[in-house]
């Protein structure tokens, strides 16, 4: 799961990465509307997010329970970059 945000420069960066190297991921939005159907307030972060990334911050990028989370843009990059590299073999 690659947890993003659409007005986030940095999970962009790592959007950009999986891209590119045509990694397979699922889309997650990390913030969700607080009031859906209602009048527009604002965002709350999307709980699962949160359990993965205490700091609740995008990019958050997730192989599931058996692998740890991977945040913070660059190191999203990186991981990606050796994703990709392993996959090529």
């Amino acid at each position: 799961d690659f947890f993003t945000a659409w007005f986030c420069p940095y999970a962009q960066r790592a959007w950009i990465a999986l891209e590119h190297h045509g990694v397979p991921y699922r889309k997650v939005d990390g913030l969700v509307p607080d009031k859906p159907g209602e009048d527009f307030v604002g965002y709350i972060k999307n709980p699962k997010l949160l359990e993965l990334n205490p700091k609740g911050l995008v990019p958050t990028i997730s192989q599931g329970p058996d692998s740890p989370p991977v945040f913070e843009s660059l190191v999203c990059v990186e991981y990606v970059d050796e994703l990709a590299a392993a996959a090529v073999g």
